[in-house]
């Protein structure tokens, strides 16, 4: 395999040894989709990797991803076998994407401590901005689209929210945005629209419709 390699998607391969990726040392941008690969340690030496995106696997630890220097961004889409409690202190991490429908709201309770500036966590039965407490004062943008959130009631907290993107959710009352000094723009989708364009005339942020 190429080492100059700096961008690498995988996807739907019968693999199940991603060793010859350790080879990789200029790698900064990794997929890895719907391949049976269990064990990512031969990831751990790359300290080049700035995001890393795993959708559909049978990953178990992300231990060998966290002592990595540059890694900013990582997503988890539909890994059962990964369990949140078990993450590990990604402590340069700054973006964590969290979606599949099995996570429940008890999950989010062990997220790690991170001064994360960017959190999506999607279709899952959280419901509560007590979970994203440990990013009050580094958050900037957040979505929520799926949750099972039918109060914003408790978002005051992030005084450094920029964007928050919210779709499929009872929401009626957006008036506690209102209190957010820093935010930009809030995404609905247009089933949200008429109940957001209540607070337009007292808003200084944007409302788009996605």
């Amino acid at each position: 395999m190429m080492p100059f390699i700096e961008r690498l998607y995988l996807a739907v391969q019968p693999v199940t040894d991603i060793e010859p990726l350790s080879n990789l040392k200029r790698l900064r941008l990794l997929e890895l989709d719907a391949i049976p690969v269990a064990d990512l340690s031969p990831l751990e030496g790359l300290d080049g990797l700035e995001y890393v995106s795993l959708t559909f696997g049978t990953f178990s630890s992300l231990s060998p991803l966290a002592s990595l220097p540059n890694l900013a961004r990582l997503e988890i889409f539909g890994c059962p076998n990964i369990n949140i409690r078990n993450l590990p202190d990604f402590r340069f991490l700054r973006e964590l994407t969290l979606l599949h429908p099995e996570y429940d709201k008890n999950h989010y309770k062990y997220l790690p401590g991170i001064p994360l500036e960017l959190l999506k966590i999607e279709e899952s039965e959280i419901n509560s901005f007590e979970w994203f407490s440990p990013y009050k004062s580094s958050l900037r943008t957040l979505s929520i689209r799926g949750t099972q959130f039918t109060s914003l009631n408790g978002i005051e907290e992030f005084k450094k929210l920029q964007t928050i993107i919210m779709g499929q959710m009872n929401i009626t009352d957006f008036t506690p945005l209102l209190s957010l000094p820093e935010l930009k723009q809030v995404w609905v989708t247009e089933s949200m629209l008429a109940d957001a364009e209540e607070i337009r005339d007292r808003a200084e942020f944007e409302i788009v419709v996605y």
